[in-house]
C-alpha cells in the first residue's frame, strides 16, 4: 500500500484531496496534517510515498517546510507536490523548486492532473530508492575492496617476515645430526611457517578472487 502526506491548514483542501486520492489512487493511505510542523513530524515518524504540500499556510509555509524536509537525510528522497493558489505566478513557482519541490499541483484540483502528478512522484520516489539501494551497494564494493588491499599488504608483510624464517631454519639443519634435538627444533618451526605460508596464500587467493568479481561486474556493467 502507498501512503501519501498532504499538509494543509485548509480543511476543504484536505478533505478533497483526500477523497479525489482515494477515489482515483488504487491501494492508497492518505494521512494528513494541518500545519507544517505537524507535517514535518508525521514525514520524519512515518514512511510516505509522496507528500502534497500547501504553499500558503501560517506559522511556517510550504516553502520552509519543503526545504527542511529536502535537507533531512530522512525525508530528502520523498517527492513533493506543492500546492499552487490559482493566484500563484511564476515567482512563487521558481521559489518552490528552489525549495525542493518536484512538482506542482494547481487549484481548482482535476482528478486527471492530481492523477498524473501522483503517478510521477511514485516514480521519482521509485528511482531515489534504486539509487539509494545502488549507493550502499557501491559503499559497500569500496568496503571491500578496501579491505583487499589491506589484506595483500599484510600478505606481503607476512611473506617478508617467513622468508628468512625458512630460509635460515633449512640452512641451519643442513649442518646437524638427523637425531639433534635443535635440528628438531628446527623442523618444527619450519612446519609452522609452513602453515603461516598456507594462510598467507589463502590471503593472496581471497584478494584476487574478489579483483576477478570485481572485472566481471564492471565488464557486464558495460565499464
Amino acid at each position: 500500500m502507498t501512503k501519501i502526506l498532504v499538509i494543509s491548514n485548509k480543511e476543504n483542501d484536505l478533505i478533497v484531496i483526500s477523497t479525489l486520492l482515494n477515489k482515483f489512487i488504487s491501494d492508497c493511505q492518505v494521512i494528513t496534517a494541518p500545519s507544517g510542523p505537524q507535517g514535518m513530524e508525521k514525514a520524519k515518524n512515518e514512511t510516505f510515498d509522496a507528500i502534497i504540500l500547501d504553499i500558503e499556510m501560517p506559522e511556517m509555509d510550504g516553502y520552509k517546510v519543503c526545504n527542511l524536509l529536502k535537507s533531512d537525510e530522512k525525508t530528502e528522497h520523498i517527492p513533493i507536490i506543492m500546492i499552487a493558489g490559482v493566484k500563484s505566478d511564476s515567482i512563487s513557482l521558481i521559489k518552490g523548486l528552489e525549495a525542493g519541490a518536484d512538482t506542482f499541483l494547481k487549484k481548482p484540483f482535476n482528478e486527471i492532473e492530481l492523477t498524473a502528478q501522483i503517478n510521477m512522484a511514485f516514480r521519482i520516489n521509485e528511482a531515489e530508492k534504486e539509487k539509494i539501494i545502488l549507493k550502499e551497494k557501491l559503499q559497500r564494493a569500496r568496503k571491500m575492496e578496501e579491505i583487499g588491499s589491506l589484506a595483500a599488504g599484510i600478505a606481503h608483510e607476512l611473506n617478508n617476515v617467513l622468508f628468512p624464517i625458512i630460509g635460515y631454519s633449512e640452512i641451519s639443519m643442513y649442518n646437524l645430526p638427523e637425531d639433534s634435538g635443535i635440528r628438531n627444533n628446527l623442523e618444527k618451526i619450519l612446519e609452522a611457517a609452513d602453515r603461516a605460508k598456507y594462510l598467507v596464500q589463502q590471503i593472496s587467493d581471497l584478494q584476487s578472487s574478489g579483483r576477478s568479481k570485481k572485472k566481471v561486474t564492471e565488464f557486464n556493467n558495460g565499464v
